[in-house]
């Protein structure tokens, strides 16, 4: 028989989109873990798992190369290194007189940012983004920050902490970005594999990595928002939790992709053909529930996808 088609490409119809679940609120789907009880009981306890190819090498046990460095060589590092260490301070007279310089020339407009990293109050992130793409464009012109911010005039009344705490917020926030675009089947960075069998490994792939990064996350989220309420600055959490949520796109995508591969075998070479299906259909049931389980429930949309591919299994001749 003719090998699964490939996947439909990202945006199709049938494939979810991370940008947010259509087919409503996402709650906790009694009906779904009812038919994943099903599944496993339909299911038996020998369980093939699929083989997983080792890619180990022999061990061959490489040794490093014996003899002794001849003393000629030996000299000229000595040589060498002394060298560096000329230079080195040639350059520190150098690079000294550059920080003072710069501790001259910016020390008022120093002095002015530190009063004002310590006393804004943002009232939403967002404000927070925009100061914060300030303050670093000031910053920027230091040849180096850390050095400069040591003058006494300036170290003395420099808000470090505050800033610190102001920087890892503008980051983590980032991080959620990058996490929550992982997910996006319809992003520029998700590139369709041929087969749909490559394809659904790559979204089990996907969200084993993306999912271990906002559990972990989630579990520094209550010490991350009291150092965010001790410097009195606000964060949003809203795209962490819309990236759990995404996980909802993903099994909805991969459910898709196996049922419409089905219906599509079994048009062309009768019901017989869809059975060839049947590990792939049962996987992606077992990896959609682990989505339902991350995410904290499916809207109502997935649900019935899950029912209407769990009831592949029930054909006759599906097995």
């Amino acid at each position: 028989p003719p090998p699964p088609p490939p996947p439909p490409p990202p945006g199709s119809k049938g494939a979810g989109a991370s940008g947010g679940t259509s087919g409503g609120r996402i709650a906790k789907s009694w009906e779904v873990i009812e038919q994943f009880r099903s599944l496993n009981r339909r299911s038996t306890m020998s369980e093939v798992a699929s083989p997983r190819v080792s890619r180990g090498g022999s061990g061959s046990g490489l040794q490093g190369d014996e003899g002794s460095t001849p003393r000629a060589g030996a000299s000229r590092e000595m040589a060498s290194g002394a060298a560096a260490v000329r230079a080195e301070l040639e350059n520190r007279s150098s690079y000294m007189k550059q920080i003072l310089a710069e501790r001259e020339k910016y020390s008022e407009m120093l002095v002015g940012l530190a009063k004002q990293i310590a006393n804004v109050k943002p009232k939403k992130f967002e404000q927070l983004e925009l100061f914060m793409v300030e303050v670093e464009k000031r910053l920027s012109k230091l040849s180096d920050e850390r050095m400069v911010l040591k003058a006494e005039q300036i170290a003395e009344c420099w808000p470090e902490k505050r800033l610190d705490a102001m920087r890892e917020a503008v980051a983590k926030r980032a991080e959620f970005e990058k996490l929550y675009k992982s997910w996006d089947v319809q992003g520029d960075n998700w590139v369709a594999k041929n087969t749909i069998m490559e394809e659904f490994n790559q979204v089990v792939e996907k969200f084993d990595a993306v999912r271990n990064q906002i559990e972990g996350q989630l579990r520094d989220k209550e010490t991350f928002q009291k150092k965010m309420d001790s410097h009195k600055l606000p964060f949003d959490w809203s795209l962490l939790t819309k990236s759990q949520h995404a996980a909802v796109d993903l099994a909805k995508y991969s459910m898709s992709m196996v049922q419409t591969a089905h219906e599509d075998l079994t048009k062309q070479n009768g019901p017989e053909a869809g059975g060839q299906l049947y590990e792939l259909v049962e996987n992606a049931l077992r990896f959609a529930f682990r989505c339902h389980q991350f995410a904290g429930g499916f809207d109502g949309e997935t649900t019935q996808l899950f029912v209407s591919l769990k009831a592949l299994l029930e054909v006759p001749n599906a097995t």
